[in-house]
């Protein structure tokens, strides 16, 4: 997103890592807007879209950021 007071901490294909990144900035009260963007074409038939294809956006305050970056880092990389 183009904005002067927020920036984007998380840009993801994962609905797993969505929800997870959601739930920790919920825990430590950080407010946040997600963006959700398909990828599909005009000529794609939507009947054969796979999960992979839509893209999604955390967007935080700048004064937020530096923190909901830490912890966004420390709940996913629990998984690896």
């Amino acid at each position: 997103m183009f904005s002067f007071k927020k920036e984007d901490v998380w840009i993801g294909y994962s609905l797993k890592d969505l929800s997870k990144v959601i739930r920790v900035l919920l825990d430590n009260n950080i407010e946040y807007t997600n963006n959700k963007v398909s990828t599909l074409r005009n000529d794609e038939n939507t009947n054969l879209r796979r999960y992979d294809e839509t893209q999604y956006t955390i967007t935080v305050s700048k004064r937020n950021a530096k923190e909901a970056k830490y912890l966004i880092n420390n709940v996913l990389s629990k998984d690896v």
